[in-house]
């Protein structure tokens, strides 16, 4: 088992980094021609509608927050520490695409 240099457990300190995350997910719907040009006017040629999330879900026995977040970046040094940073904030986006 892992000891420290004074000799203390470092047990404690070692957790299982494996995780599985939903970072995003775009679902888009093309609207039959028929029905956007009723609605919207003959010189319409496509409408898609999309619906888009971001960092939906992590699955993991990690004690934190994210096992990928740290408040010393991307760096070698120390890059295993949390000490209370936040994670990626959830998102959803929305939006309509006319072609004319």
């Amino acid at each position: 088992f892992a000891r420290w240099n004074n000799g203390g457990d470092a047990r404690v300190y070692v957790q299982d980094g494996s995780f599985v995350k939903l970072r995003e997910v775009s679902l888009t719907y093309s609207v039959p021609q028929t029905v956007a040009r009723r609605l919207l006017g003959d010189r319409v040629g496509d409408v898609r509608l999309n619906v888009v999330g971001r960092n939906l879900a992590v699955f993991m026995d990690y004690w934190g927050m994210d096992p990928e977040v740290t408040n010393f970046g991307n760096g070698p040094i120390r890059s295993a520490v949390d000490l209370a940073p936040f994670p990626p904030s959830r998102q959803f986006f929305f939006s309509v695409d006319v072609g004319f």
